[in-house]
């Protein structure tokens, strides 16, 4: 990961919270089910 996020190294990099980090960051913004796929925020 070439970002360091504060959010990630307080809660830990599962895939869980990769995925709230996702959606907190863009919270204003709608999401397909491709968009979550090619941010690699999934398994």
């Amino acid at each position: 990961m070439t970002n360091k996020s504060i959010f990630l190294d307080q809660v830990g990099y599962s895939p869980r919270m990769k995925v709230l980090q996702f959606f907190i960051e863009g919270r204003n913004f709608d999401y397909t089910l491709t968009d979550l796929l090619n941010a690699e925020v999934c398994w």
